[in-house]
C-alpha cells in the first residue's frame, strides 16, 4: 500500500504544477527513489514517459481553457509551459486536431487525457462453482488417408513437390467433390471443411 500511496502524491505533485515547472528531481524524492528509477516505473505501469503524461495532462487543461475562458492563446500557451504560440498550436494540433482557435468553435470535438489513478486489482478472489456434465455420444465424420511421412525440414528444397500427394488429396477434396458426398451420406447439415 505504501508504494500506491508514494505513487498516487507523486501525481497529486504533478497535477498541482501543471501551469508550473514541474521539477522531476521532487517527483523522485517524492517517490524515494532514483529519477531514472521512478521514470522506468512509471513507464512501465502507465504506458507512457512521465514527460508524455505531463505533456497531454497540459494539452487538455488548455483545451478546456480554451473553451471556457476567453483568455488569448498565446496567455494559455504561456500559462502550459510553451514558450512560442507556434510550438503550442503543433502540440495542440498533434494531439486534438484542430488548432487552439478552432477548439474555441462549438461543438468541435476534442481528445482529454484524464488524470491517472492507482489500485490494486487481485484476479481470482472470487470462488467459482463448477459441475462436471455427462453429454451423449458426438458423432465425428471425416476423411484418413495414409501418406508417407514427409517434413519441410528433411525434404529442403523439394518438399512440395515430394509432398504432391497431400496436395492432390486436398484437391480431390475439395474441388472433386469429396467433401460433398461425405456430407450427403452422413446427413451433415454442410459439407465437411
Amino acid at each position: 500500500m505504501e508504494w500506491i500511496e508514494r505513487m498516487t502524491a507523486t501525481v497529486d505533485y504533478i497535477e498541482n504544477n501543471l501551469t508550473y515547472d514541474i521539477m522531476y528531481d521532487e517527483v523522485a524524492k517524492i517517490a524515494c527513489c532514483s529519477m531514472h528509477q521512478f521514470g522506468r516505473v512509471f513507464s512501465y505501469v502507465v504506458g507512457i514517459s512521465l514527460s508524455e503524461y505531463v505533456r497531454r495532462r497540459r494539452l487538455t487543461l488548455s483545451a478546456l481553457d480554451l473553451q471556457n475562458s476567453t483568455a488569448k492563446v498565446i496567455d494559455v500557451a504561456m500559462k502550459y509551459g510553451y514558450n512560442s504560440p507556434d510550438a503550442f498550436t503543433r502540440a495542440f494540433f498533434g494531439m486534438h486536431g484542430v488548432t487552439p482557435k478552432v477548439a474555441r468553435t462549438l461543438g468541435v470535438k476534442l481528445k482529454a487525457y484524464p488524470r491517472i489513478t492507482f489500485h490494486i486489482s487481485i484476479k481470482g478472489d472470487v470462488e467459482m462453482e463448477y459441475r462436471i456434465e455427462e453429454k451423449q455420444d458426438i458423432n465425428i465424420v471425416g476423411m484418413v488417408k495414409h501418406i508417407k511421412r514427409q517434413s519441410a525440414n528433411t525434404m529442403e528444397n523439394d518438399w512440395k513437390e515430394a509432398s504432391g500427394e497431400v496436395w492432390s488429396t486436398w484437391k480431390e477434396f475439395l474441388e472433386g467433390g469429396t467433401d460433398e458426398k461425405i456430407g450427403a451420406v452422413h446427413n451433415l447439415y454442410r459439407a465437411p471443411m
